[in-house]
């Protein structure tokens, strides 16, 4: 069997799922997806799966013999929407029609799923349960990585269709963050797994420590695609930073190779930790300063030190303006996307401060902003001084009114004033 680079496949754990109908041509098999981009790719993998093993795709649940719900566990608001969606999709599908719920929720939060599914499940980290759950024929290894997102087709609506391909192009044009969702894009899924332990975030339990895809690899998908007439791809994983250094390269290196083809194409990077910027930034400037990369995400979580320590991460909140500083002077055009969590355990009023001080001193092109929830699987759950509700939500809110001033700004700056703008934010 040849090796499933993205799967994680353990031949040796074996679990009974007789109670399943078994796969036939012509079944009909209907997948429901949640969550971030990798989670879409991964129904994509899915879909591919269930075609190559004679199963026809069904965009109305209601038809299906077999629905897989692909969930999200990123915060407890994603939680209870992954919930509600199992809990409509067992009641409305057919009677003989058998529901298998993946994705990030049952390894982060099994107890809770366990309160309204007790049937089939697996992760990201276990997909070779699959092939046992439906008695396939074909073997997930057999499946290469999707270079697409997998849309949805549940309660289609062709007024609502039509609204939201009116709200797309808009966001093509104002919205950065856009650019690593839009399903035009081609991804290239370059690694799956961390190599951080965040005290707030249980993703690692869903996807595991990194396994990098071998370059090789990554350059032939790159070339397939490009000569096909993809011009803008996506490299994606859970963090792109970490890229080889489980196979004793760096991502450095990968975009360099990527670079020596010639064409007119363009990068997005998704997911790069800011704890990899010190010891890459002499290789990274050059490659940054040849404008193929047009994109790129550094969750930076919060900006006091403190804060920093007790999330368990990895850097300081001053070397990492520094890196910022250095990005954005090597190609002024790239847009700079972030993360920030706010109300994380302990965090004061000084703190918050912080934050909002480094959000205006770097000129964001995009801030998500997400309020802390406690995940039961993570060390932060259980520590002391946790934020009230009511106060996170005032801090959300006036870190959102200034961000919202940062990327308007960041957005005038960048369609009318200065495309090539060369500043950072205040200070």
């Amino acid at each position: 069997m040849k090796e499933n680079l993205k799967r994680f496949p353990d031949s040796s754990k074996k679990t009974n799922y007789n109670h399943i109908v078994p796969m036939i041509t012509q079944k009909r098999i209907h997948i429901y997806s949640t969550g971030c981009t990798e989670n879409k790719l991964d129904s994509a993998y899915y879909k591919r799966f269930f075609e190559k093993n004679g199963w026809l795709i069904s965009e109305d649940y209601s038809t299906a013999d077999i629905i897989l719900v692909n969930t999200c566990a990123f915060k407890k608001s994603a939680v209870d929407s992954s919930l509600e969606i199992i809990k409509k999709l067992k009641a409305e599908k057919k009677p003989n029609a058998e529901l298998i719920v993946c994705g990030c929720l049952p390894n982060i939060n099994p107890e809770k799923l366990k309160t309204v599914f007790e049937g089939p499940t697996f992760s990201p980290i276990t997909a070779y349960k699959l092939e046992q759950i439906v008695k396939a024929k074909g073997s997930l290894s057999d499946i290469n990585d999707p270079n697409e997102i997998y849309e949805n087709t549940i309660n289609q609506n062709h007024v609502k269709n039509l609204k939201t391909k009116i709200m797309n192009n808009l966001k093509r044009i104002y919205s950065p963050a856009f650019q690593a969702y839009d399903s035009s894009l081609c991804y290239i899924i370059v690694a799956t797994g961390c190599l951080g332990n965040c005290s707030y975030c249980g993703i690692k339990k869903a996807r595991g420590r990194l396994k990098s895809k071998p370059l090789k690899k990554i350059l032939a998908e790159f070339n397939n695609n490009l000569k096909e007439g993809n011009k803008t791809f996506v490299l994606c994983g859970t963090d792109v930073g970490a890229y080889g250094k489980d196979i004793g390269i760096s991502v450095t290196t990968l975009l360099q190779e990527l670079f020596k083809t010639q064409g007119d194409y363009k990068l997005v990077l998704r997911n790069f930790e800011p704890r990899w910027l010190p010891d890459i930034l002499p290789d990274f400037i050059p490659i940054l300063k040849s404008n193929k990369i047009i994109s790129i995400t550094i969750p930076f979580q919060s900006g006091s030190n403190r804060i920093l320590r007790l999330m368990n991460r990895s850097y300081e909140i001053e070397e990492l303006k520094s890196g910022f500083k250095k990005i954005r002077r090597a190609n002024p055009s790239m847009l700079m996307l972030t993360h920030v969590l706010v109300g994380f355990p302990g965090e004061t009023e000084e703190d918050f401060e912080l934050t909002m001080e480094f959000v205006d001193k770097v000129n964001f092109d995009h801030v998500q902003i997400n309020i802390y929830e406690n995940h039961p699987s993570t060390k932060a759950c259980y520590m002391k001084n946790q934020v009230p509700d009511v106060i996170k939500k005032e801090r959300y809110d006036k870190l959102n009114r200034k961000c919202k001033i940062v990327m308007f700004n960041s957005f005038i700056t960048r369609r009318f004033l200065n495309p090539e703008r060369s500043f950072l934010g205040n200070g």
